[in-house]
């Protein structure tokens, strides 16, 4: 079997909110849902507008995702 299986992605989703909860707390974790989710959108947008997700897609979403916690964060806290 090729690629990712559910273990790697619950095994990487596991280690993500305990690091956010150890560093960020409750706040910290609804940064990540919110940011989690304004990633899905982009996702989905981007299949439909595009017809799938090339590598410049995943380098603007993830200064997407960076540009978006700087500023969540900075509300937040």
């Amino acid at each position: 079997m090729r690629g990712i299986q559910l273990e790697h992605h619950l095994t990487a989703l596991l280690l993500a909110l305990c690091s956010v909860l150890l560093f960020g707390g409750l706040r910290g974790v609804g940064i990540g849902v919110l940011v989690g989710l304004a990633t899905l959108g982009l996702q989905v947008y981007f299949r439909e507008r595009l017809g799938g997700i090339t590598g410049d897609v995943l380098g603007a979403t993830n200064e997407l995702s960076e540009a978006l916690v700087l500023l969540l964060a900075t509300i937040v806290y």
